[in-house]
C-alpha cells in the first residue's frame, strides 16, 4: 500500500473515537493485519483465504470472543477501503452475504473449524417454504396475493394474471368457482 491510498490511519480518523486508546487499538489491529497480509499471504492480497489464515493465526492469541470482536472491527475497515475504491470487494461480507447472515460472528467462528466449508454450508438458511409443502405453499401465498389485487382493484383474479384456471384446480377448488363467475 502506498502513502496516498488511504490506510489505517486515515480509516481511524474518521471513525472519530472518543478514546485515544481505542484510536490506538484500532490503528494496531489493522496495521498488524497489513502486515499479516503482506508477510503470510501467498498473493499478497485481501482475500476471503488470507483472512481465513488471519483468523486461525489470530485465533491461537485470542479468545474467540475477543477475535470475533476485532474481526468486526476488520470487516468494517475492509468495507471503508471498499468505499476508497482501495480494494475490490470484502471478503466477510461476501461471505455473509453468500450464506446469508446478517452478523460477522458466525462466519468468523465457520474458517476456525477444520471442515471449514461444511461449517459455513451449515449456516445457509432454509429456503423459503422450505418443506414437503414448499410449492404448494408458494402457490396458496401467490393465489393470497392475486386474490388482495383483486379486491383492491375489483377485477378477477384471471384478469389480472390470465391463469390456466384448470391448474390449479387440484390445489385450489374454490379458486376454479370464481374465475368461472367472471
Amino acid at each position: 500500500m502506498t502513502t496516498a491510498s488511504p490506510g489505517p490511519r486515515q480509516y481511524v480518523q474518521q471513525l472519530r473515537l472518543r478514546s485515544p486508546f481505542s484510536c490506538r487499538d484500532h490503528r494496531c489491529l489493522l496495521n498488524g493485519f497489513h502486515r499479516f497480509v503482506a508477510e503470510q499471504a501467498t498473493d499478497r492480497s485481501i482475500s476471503q483465504a488470507t483472512v481465513r489464515q488471519w483468523l486461525v493465526d489470530r485465533n491461537q492469541a485470542w479468545p474467540l470472543n475477543m477475535l470475533t470482536d476485532r474481526a468486526r472491527v476488520l470487516d468494517h475497515y475492509l468495507g471503508w477501503m471498499v468505499g476508497q475504491n482501495v480494494l475490490a470487494k470484502n471478503p466477510l461480507a461476501e461471505l455473509r452475504k453468500e450464506y446469508g447472515q446478517w452478523a460477522t460472528r458466525p462466519v468468523v467462528r465457520a474458517p476456525l473449524r477444520p471442515d471449514f466449508e461444511a461449517a459455513l454450508e451449515a449456516l445457509r438458511p432454509i429456503p423459503h417454504f422450505g418443506s414437503i409443502l414448499g410449492p404448494v405453499m408458494r402457490d396458496h401465498v401467490l393465489l393470497m396475493q392475486l386474490w388482495a389485487i383483486a379486491t383492491t382493484t375489483r377485477k378477477s383474479a384471471c384478469e389480472i394474471v390470465r391463469l390456466n384456471v384448470h391448474d390449479f384446480e387440484d390445489y385450489y377448488r374454490f379458486t376454479t368457482k370464481a374465475c368461472l363467475r367472471s
